[in-house]
């Protein structure tokens, strides 16, 4: 008797141990990840309200883990990382632009991610439509999003002046002078940028084009550099006489930043520039620019083939310092998912689903057509920056000899050809 009692006693003790340890798990706290990523999910850019409804329904689906997001702007956001990171510290996902990429590969700071990667890719196919960059055969992280960076240009403001707008790059300089010199100075006629703030981003989105278009690169096929081409003569050349023959910007050049031209497009005092597709549809909601913002491929050396445009994209990658680096790849496949792409291209943003073009909702919206536009510049005329770890080196020896050409009118192959002796004097 005793023991049979023993035995139940026993099996009930063991029934409510399992159940007092599943109701247990059943009511442990979530699994917490932290984003940071250049997007506000509180401002007004039409992004950060589709990262808001993305985040948003991830936490929702996912009641075992929970996403916070926190927002750094973009020129801070890589040096803040790596920083963090290598102190043990910082988020468990990362967003990367594709120029800074090889930066974080070298600060061994985020995980490979071949093993939820691969699978994810292989499973996609062909509707995945960006490339990969691979460092050491390791995919480091993951393209959520296409950009490409095309031209500008106000129609209402062209109209006004009774000007077309340009067919060649001779053409633009002209017509930009002519807005410039028409608003008495207030208005800029092509937003062109000389300044060396977050890594020359906004002179780079100009000087990448017409070096393409005049046959030029970085680095030859070597990838040894190649700053002292003819080609990057001519651009030069080309960025020169803009300011001091056709006068399409002033000496607010040296300061103007991308989120200047974006500001001041929005605002009605940038008339033309170079930008990227992804802040199209804030700039749009701009008071009175709406439709009369138009965008179009870049102007080519003649008028019969378009400059080759500079294609990018923002990335997300998982930190070393993570804990929960599967529960990070779950939120990465909701970024990539199509419901998440749909939200995204709403807010004028490319997908990097191909059938995402296709949908019945971005085909009905008023950007779908405009979209699909962009990918088919993108496929013919779409480049990569070639950039490896040294890019903010190369980017302030570059930015800051246009400032002395331009602006000092210093010679401009003995000026390229010190920033070459000074790039190979610090490889050594």
């Amino acid at each position: 008797m005793c023991k049979k009692l023993f035995s139940c006693l026993f099996i009930i003790l063991v029934l409510i141990f399992v159940f007092s340890a599943s109701v247990s798990l059943m009511a442990a706290d979530p699994v917490n990840l932290l984003l940071w990523i250049f997007i506000d999910p509180e401002g007004e850019d039409p992004r950060g309200m589709a990262l808001k409804n993305i985040v948003t329904s991830f936490n929702e689906s996912h009641p075992d883990i929970h996403v916070d997001v926190e927002s750094i702007h973009y020129s801070r956001i890589d040096a803040q990382f790596i920083q963090a990171a290598q102190a043990g510290a910082g988020p468990d996902l990362i967003n990367i632009f594709t120029d800074q990429l090889a930066l974080h590969v070298a600060a061994d700071v985020i995980l490979p991610l071949n093993q939820y990667a691969e699978g994810w890719l292989e499973a996609k196919g062909t509707d995945y439509i960006l490339p990969i960059e691979k460092f050491n055969n390791n995919i480091m992280s993951i393209p959520w999003e296409t950009r490409v960076f095309n031209f500008w240009y106000r129609e209402d403001a062209l109209k006004k002046a009774g000007l077309e707008p340009p067919k060649t790059l001779e053409e633009l300089l002209v017509i930009g002078g002519k807005l410039y010199e028409a608003s008495g100075g207030s208005d800029i006629g092509f937003g062109l940028s000389f300044s060396e703030q977050s890594y020359g981003s906004q002179f780079f989105t100009y000087y990448f084009p017409i070096l393409w278009a005049y046959g030029g690169q970085i680095f030859d096929e070597n990838g040894e550099p190649d700053f002292t081409s003819d080609a990057n003569v001519a651009t030069m050349q080309w960025f020169k006489d803009a300011v001091n023959k056709y006068g399409v910007i002033g000496r607010e050049g040296l300061t103007i930043t991308a989120d200047d031209v974006t500001n001041g497009v929005k605002a009605g005092n940038i008339l033309m520039a170079i930008a990227g597709s992804h802040r199209i549809s804030m700039v749009r909601s701009g008071e009175g620019i709406g439709d009369n913002l138009v965008t179009a491929p870049i102007p080519g050396i003649t008028s019969d083939k378009y400059s080759p445009c500079n294609v990018a994209a923002q990335t997300l990658a998982i930190s070393k310092t993570s804990k929960n680096p599967e529960a990070a790849w779950e939120f990465i496949e909701h970024f990539l998912s199509m419901e998440s792409q749909i939200e995204f291209a709403k807010a004028g943003v490319m997908p990097v689903l191909a059938s995402a073009y296709d949908n019945p909702i971005i085909m009905n919206d008023p950007m779908g057509a405009e979209l699909k536009s962009w990918m088919e510049y993108i496929h013919e005329y779409g480049r990569w920056k070639p950039f490896n770890d040294d890019y903010n080196l190369v980017a302030e020896l570059l930015v800051k000899a246009s400032q002395k050409i331009v602006y000092q009118n210093a010679p401009i192959r003995e000026t390229l050809e010190g920033i070459l002796d000074y790039y190979n004097e610090t490889k050594k």
